[in-house]
């Protein structure tokens, strides 16, 4: 079975292309708006890849990045450009 991939992007468009594309592709997806967001859905769920935007309201992906590691939870991360 293929691994589950969150997709982190405030904008609606751009989070629903990377899910359809990726669920083509037979990934479990799950979204999330912001980094805020993010976080909560890690901590409910195994993720093997977190696609994140860079610039996000609330919190930014930069930051999402560092809250992760400073909780010491281990998620591959790609910077997806704006």
């Amino acid at each position: 079975m293929l691994g589950c991939i969150l997709v982190v992007d405030d904008n609606v468009l751009v989070r629903e292309s990377f899910t359809e594309l990726l669920r083509h592709r037979g990934y479990s997806v799950l979204q999330a708006g912001d980094g805020e967001q993010a976080l909560a859905v890690v901590r409910q769920n195994a993720i093997d890849l977190a696609i994140i935007d860079v610039m996000m309201p609330t919190m930014g992906g930069l930051e999402f990045r560092q809250r992760l590691r400073h909780a010491r939870q281990r998620l591959s991360t790609i910077f997806a450009p704006d």
